[in-house]
């Protein structure tokens, strides 16, 4: 557990492209500050996903150095001026801000530009592997503009992104055909959707 009155902390970064295991390393850096629209969590968990390979390897490029983990959950710790929808202590989780800040979420304390609240009864180590796949399901479905009373096919509703999209547009009201294999056809069902495969 981080100090929290220390004025640095401990993250995964890599300072020029490569494979994983060839660039990252852990630095000392000083804790990040959170703009006026962010917040800054104390890290309780991160979820590494391929994308964090991918940055190492140049995907995004940016100035170094440049830190992973795109997924987190943690406390919140300091929130930015124009915030008002979340307090110090709040258990929330998101996606770093990796583009605007040197580190990302594999760090003692990362800066959360998008975030929610994590739920009643769901452990902060399995909201740590929601990020990216909630916010790009919901990225996706904001673009459709569907809503209640409408029909929405969710083609690979068993992955990640898909099975998110499924629970969303369920909770909107539409009606949802999913696709999936039979692995998760049983799951997808009882949650309402109708599956095919």
């Amino acid at each position: 557990m981080p100090d929290p009155d220390a004025a640095t902390m401990k993250a995964v970064r890599f300072h020029h492209h490569g494979e994983p295991f060839d660039v990252l390393r852990l630095d000392e850096v000083a804790i990040p500050t959170p703009s006026p629209d962010h917040i800054r969590v104390q890290v309780t968990a991160c979820g590494l996903t391929p994308a964090d390979s991918q940055l190492c390897r140049g995907l995004f490029g940016a100035n170094f150095p440049r830190g992973i983990g795109l997924e987190v959950s943690g406390v919140v710790d300091a929130v930015g001026g124009r915030v008002s929808n979340v307090h110090v202590g709040d258990a929330v989780f998101g996606v770093p801000d990796f583009a605007a800040y040197p580190s990302a979420g594999m760090a003692d304390f990362a800066v959360l530009a998008h975030w929610a609240a994590i739920p009643d009864g769901l452990d902060p180590l399995k909201a740590a592997a929601l990020p990216m796949a909630v916010e790009t399901a919901c990225r996706a479905l904001d673009v459709l503009g569907v809503d209640a009373n409408q029909t929405v096919l969710v083609n690979g509703a068993g992955t990640t992104v898909g099975f998110a999209a499924v629970q969303i547009e369920l909770m909107c009201g539409a009606r949802v055909i999913a696709t999936s294999g039979e692995n998760f056809a049983d799951w997808l069902r009882d949650l309402g959707a109708t599956v095919t495969s």
